[in-house]
């Protein structure tokens, strides 16, 4: 993995398994929409009306890049044709931190608070180097 962010992935893939069993997929991702939309409301106008898709979508970006979070540099164009979208769709660059936060502190909740700092620490990593492959497109 050619990145300055270190990662262990089996921390991150123990995050996923962990959010899985505890709370499930669906938690985790409805949770992640109630917190986006709740803390900043602005960010809804960027999403149809139904969100069925939108998650849908965010699930199986989650799956890609969690159980290949060590071959990251595969998904390098798809990452950074997902950046182009979300340019495309007006979403500044400063909301990639957000995510970031949001999607690390969604994490721990959907697991019971169950997860080490390492392991969250891990699992912020693995999405901060997301985020820095799709600001590519910016």
């Amino acid at each position: 993995m050619s990145t300055a962010i270190a990662i262990n992935p089996e921390n991150v893939k123990f995050c996923w398994q962990k959010v899985k069993q505890e709370q499930g997929v669906d938690y985790f991702v409805d949770q992640f929409y109630e917190n986006l939309f709740g803390q900043f409301p602005e960010t809804r106008a960027a999403f149809s009306d139904n969100m069925a898709l939108q998650k849908s979508k965010l699930l199986t970006m989650l799956d890609n890049v969690i159980n290949g979070i060590e071959f990251i540099d595969q998904l390098e164009d798809e990452l950074v044709n997902l950046g182009q979208l979300h340019l495309d769709k007006n979403i500044s660059a400063e909301m990639y931190d957000i995510f970031v936060q949001n999607i690390t502190e969604t994490a721990s909740k959907a697991a019971n608070h169950s997860l080490s700092n390492d392991e969250l620490e891990d699992w912020q990593n693995a999405f901060r180097l997301v985020s820095d492959i799709m600001l590519r497109a910016y």
